[in-house]
C-alpha cells in the first residue's frame, strides 16, 4: 500500500516536481568533492546524481540519469 500521509506526500511531491538533478564534472578530485560536499544541495532544491572526472563519462550517463544541471570545468 502507498502511504499518502501529509509528510510522505510532501517528500514525494518535492522529489518529483522540485528537485533538480545535478552532475558535477571536474578532473581534479578535491574540487569535485568540494563542490559535492560543501554546498547544501538540498537547500538549493538539487540532488547530485553524478560526479565524474571527465566529460566523456558524464556524457555517457546523461541518457540514463537525465541531469537538469551540469557544473563542469572548461579545461580538463
Amino acid at each position: 500500500p502507498i502511504d499518502l500521509s501529509f509528510r510522505n506526500y510532501e517528500v514525494f511531491y518535492k522529489e518529483v516536481f522540485f528537485i533538480n538533478k545535478l552532475f558535477i564534472v571536474d578532473d581534479e578530485p578535491i574540487i569535485r568533492e568540494g563542490i559535492v560536499n560543501l554546498v547544501d544541495w538540498e537547500k538549493c532544491d538539487a540532488k547530485v546524481v553524478g560526479s565524474f572526472n571527465n566529460g566523456k563519462d558524464a556524457l555517457d550517463k546523461i541518457p540514463q540519469l537525465k541531469p537538469d544541471i551540469v557544473i563542469t570545468d572548461i579545461r580538463m
